[in-house]
Formats: structure tokens, C-alpha cells, sequence
């Protein structure tokens, strides 16, 4: 679920709840005019991190007070993720 709520922000907009990207994910930049992957830019490279800790310390919560839905679960989620991204 990390990574879906990062897509959301980056993308302005809510993907649906049955969206989820499964597994590990590569962020990386653009690919430059020799057709290499360049480098994340560093406040990209931030938000990544940041979403990550938002998502994760989220999760961590709902061992103890779990989401009504996995729409309530995406909702908190994805205002945490916004809040936090904001900032950088």
C-alpha cells in the first residue's frame, strides 16, 4: 500500500481503493536524451521517503483502532500521505 498513496499525490488524484501496487516499486527519473534512466530528483526522492513513513506509521496505528473499510483505510491514508508530501 505504500506506494499508492504516493501515486495519488503525484497524480492529483484519488486511484480507485482495488488499485493497488503490489510488491516492490523503482522510482526513478526521467530518461535523458542518451535513453538512460537519470537520477529521482532529491525533492521527489523526499516525498517517496516521507509518503513511506506517513504510510507506515498509519498502518502501525490501525493495529489498534483498524478502518471501518478499505475505502476508510485509503481516505486516512491518503491524508496523511498529502499533509506530509505537502511540506516538502
Amino acid at each position: 500500500m505504500r506506494s499508492t498513496p504516493l501515486a495519488c499525490v503525484w497524480r492529483r488524484m484519488t486511484l480507485p481503493v482495488a488499485y493497488v501496487l503490489h510488491g516492490p516499486v523503482v522510482l526513478t527519473g526521467a530518461y535523458g536524451d542518451d535513453g538512460r534512466l537519470g537520477a529521482l530528483p532529491d525533492k521527489f526522492a523526499a516525498q517517496a521517503r516521507i509518503a513511506s513513513a506517513a504510510v507506515r506509521e498509519t498502518m502501525t496505528s490501525w493495529r489498534s483502532r483498524p478502518p471501518a473499510s478499505d475505502e476508510a483505510a485509503l481516505a486516512e491514508v491518503l491524508a496523511y500521505v498529502q499533509h506530509d508530501v505537502s511540506s516538502v
